[in-house]
């Protein structure tokens, strides 16, 4: 049993054991939020990297999708381009073949051959000549003819020149239209790409400030292990002293039962020599017996 101070010793260590745990609980509580809160804000970082990724992903497909479109639109703008230099050599070549004809046979304007034959005729079978003269007539117009044959040869030219020119505008505009769809998928690529390089920094800062929150949940998970086994170790202690003031209330209580009991036998002993005396009893000699009934009773228990 505790003398009187190793029982106020004992009492305040007691208090300061509790609230030693109270503040390790607290502690502990502190901790604990600010390591999950931690834990969250890196799988926050978590996320927001796995969604910066599949935009890089769609980002990158785009772009390779209109770099090959651009690699395409390039090939058809090529053939375009050989087909509209080629009917250029085509006319050219034309023009001349047309231009050799007509300084071979003097023709200077071939749309007035016709023409002309028409008008000789006419006045052949309209007006008095000579003979001489009709036969010169005659001769003319034979020669005519036979440049006539030469002028169907020169429209064909023509029209063939014609065409040709058609299909050069054709070419060019198509060229056009396909050299513009280069340039705005060019643009667009660009555009892509630069929004991919930014979108790959980003995930680079992203990276950085996850690992951060990872370095200090970690920091805190290792605090709340070490705050977790000192709020252990302190109650341990508690329980141990707890054990100890027990085991004092238990010893006074058993010592104070056993002085109770010493004064209740000297009482007991006094009445009961005033029973064999036949002296009378008193109420407070009644109380004795009811207090010795009542002591056995507890001790039974």
């Amino acid at each position: 049993m505790l003398s009187r101070e190793e029982e106020t010793e004992l009492t305040k260590e007691l208090g300061k054991v509790r609230k030693e745990i109270v503040d390790l609980g607290r502690e502990l509580t502190l901790v604990d939020e600010e390591k999950e809160a931690a834990f969250e804000n890196k799988e926050k970082y978590d996320n927001d990297i796995d969604e910066a990724i599949k935009k890089i992903r769609l980002l990158k497909a785009g772009r390779d999708s209109l770099i090959s479109q651009i690699k395409d639109d390039k090939e058809l703008r090529k053939v375009l381009n050989t087909e509209f230099r080629q009917n250029v050599l085509k006319i050219k070549e034309v023009r001349e073949s047309q231009k050799a004809l007509i300084e071979k046979h003097g023709i200077s304007d071939p749309t007035r051959i016709k023409e002309t034959i028409g008008d000789m005729e006419y006045k052949i079978e309209t007006e008095v000549m000579s003979f001489e003269k009709e036969k010169e007539l005659m001769k003319k117009i034979k020669d005519l003819k036979k440049k006539s044959g030469k002028v169907s040869t020169l429209y064909n030219l023509s029209k063939e020149i014609s065409d040709n020119s058609k299909d050069l505008n054709i070419l060019k505009d198509g060229s056009n239209d396909v050299h513009q769809k280069i340039q705005s998928r060019a643009l667009t690529a660009q555009n892509k790409h630069e929004e991919f390089i930014t979108i790959i920094k980003g995930i680079d800062e992203l990276k950085k400030k996850k690992s951060e929150w990872l370095q200090k949940f970690f920091k805190l998970k290792m605090k709340y292990t070490t705050v977790n086994a000192a709020l252990k170790e302190k109650l341990g202690i508690m329980n141990g002293l707890n054990n100890k003031y027990r085991e004092n209330f238990k010893g006074k209580k058993k010592k104070k039962e056993e002085i109770i009991k010493e004064q209740l036998k000297s009482k007991e002993e006094i009445v009961q020599n005033k029973m064999k005396n036949g002296e009378k009893l008193t109420n407070e000699d009644l109380l004795v017996f009811q207090a010795e009934s009542n002591l056995i009773d507890r001790k039974n228990h």
